[in-house]
């Protein structure tokens, strides 16, 4: 259907007309600025050199009327004067006649301006034909998001009016379908449509919410579905791979690359571990099963590096827990190693693998320790003593065990009879550190 429309068909020359005004009111601020620049640069010099020829003026008057009383000649204080007047002279004119062309220019400038005229609107009208969304076109584009079986549904009648509305004011298909989904947020008709779409609107909360994030467009947001399901199938996760899922993963904020760091980072490192390391980390992230143990990962508030540094903590709490020295865990002990201290221990490099033999030393040496501590009658440094000596090399530590063993070295060489003994005691002593 052919609808009237009104062009301007003059529309070339007004936008010329407009350009060359711009062009002239630019010439004219320029020649403005240097005006006042000129202003602000000689302003100075001219009061200085009126300021000397009115003192050179006033000096020969007042000397003039001392010669009249006197009789005595003026000649030397006119000659002076004279060339005062003549050089402040050759310092003014200079700039006489550059501000001269200064403001030749601004005339010259406004002249311009002035000539210019934009010319007014000539209209014509024309018969446009109107421009209409094929509905095969759109079932097509709209099979590829739902799929042939969905797309014969009524629902989509309701969409292609909206999508339409879009086209006929010029907009693309794949811009139509986008502005669609902003227009049909809140259209009982189109919850299909909506639904499959609704990361986007939860992207769009968030934006309103002042987080940094970006909207992606339908397309993008497919494309990113497919990548984050071809992540989680090659992770052997397939059940995650839905569009309902992947729909929450985008809405929350999550790029296809975050999705990626996690799984290659935090699950596969928790899914790979070894039975002591679950056990401890099972207390912390749900491990009914792979999936849940996924979700939980990736659905959380925390970020990638923030679940590394966990699992690093968990790792060195699960070496302690194994060698009996943990304050968590089934059988936990007044003194043990905690959350924090192993926190402390993954930061320094500190692994599972590189604790279990140092763990297993501080759970033998500790109690002998201990014993010492109180048959020396000096303070004991505990587990957390030992440890510090042990894993971190404290040299505070290590002082206070070598003072411990010079000490019970010397109790056994000061007791007569008992060498034996004290030889086996020492030993024991020399095990300790």
């Amino acid at each position: 259907m052919a609808t009237p429309k009104q062009i301007i068909t003059n529309q070339r020359q007004i936008d010329a007309a407009r350009a060359a005004q711009e062009i002239a009111r630019a010439r004219v601020a320029q020649a403005e600025a240097a005006k006042s620049a000129f202003a602000a640069q000689s302003t100075p010099i001219i009061i200085k050199n009126i300021q000397t020829a009115t003192q050179g003026i006033s000096n020969f008057n007042r000397a003039l009327r001392e010669s009249l009383k006197t009789g005595k000649s003026v000649n030397q204080i006119y000659n002076a004067t004279r060339d005062i007047i003549a050089q402040t002279k050759t310092t003014l004119d200079p700039l006489r006649t550059e501000l001269q062309g200064i403001e030749s220019e601004i005339t010259r400038a406004n002249t311009i301006l002035g000539g210019i005229s934009v010319p007014a609107p000539e209209y014509q009208t024309i018969m446009e034909e109107e421009r209409t969304l094929a509905r095969d076109t759109f079932k097509n584009t709209l099979a590829l998001f739902f799929g042939a079986a969905e797309a014969a549904k009524p629902w989509t009648d309701a969409l292609y009016n909206v999508v339409n509305k879009f086209y006929k004011t010029g907009s693309t298909i794949d811009e139509s379908f986008n502005l669609a989904l902003l227009d049909a947020r809140n259209n009982p008709e189109l919850e299909p449509f909506t639904n499959r779409f609704k990361g986007i609107y939860a992207l769009q909360d968030l934006k309103q919410a002042g987080k940094p994030v970006l909207i992606p467009t339908i397309a993008e947001y497919v494309v990113s579905q497919a990548k984050m399901s071809d992540i989680f199938s090659q992770a052997g996760l397939g059940d995650l791979a839905t569009e309902d899922f992947t729909s929450d993963l985008i809405g929350k904020g999550n790029s296809v690359s975050t999705v990626a760091d996690k799984i290659a980072q935090v699950y596969n490192r928790i899914d790979l571990a070894p039975t002591a390391i679950k056990n401890t980390i099972s207390r912390y992230f749900p491990t009914v099963d792979r999936a849940t143990l996924a979700r939980t990962i990736l659905t959380g508030t925390k970020g990638t590096q923030q679940l590394v540094d966990e699992l690093a903590k968990y790792e060195v709490l699960a070496a302690a827990e194994q060698q009996g020295i943990a304050a968590t865990g089934l059988k936990p002990i007044t003194g043990g190693v905690t959350e924090e201290r192993a926190g402390e221990y993954a930061r320094m490099g500190q692994t599972f693998g590189s604790l279990m033999p140092k763990f297993a030393q501080v759970a033998r040496e500790t109690p002998t320790v201990s014993k010492l501590a109180g048959i020396s009658r000096r303070e004991d440094i505990g587990q957390v003593g030992v440890e510090r000596a042990l894993i971190t090399s404290s040299a505070k530590e290590l002082s206070e065990l070598e003072r411990l063993a010079m000490e019970e070295e010397a109790r056994f060489r000061g007791s007569s009879g008992l060498a034996q003994t004290g030889l086996a005691s020492q030993r024991r002593a020399n095990r300790a550190f």
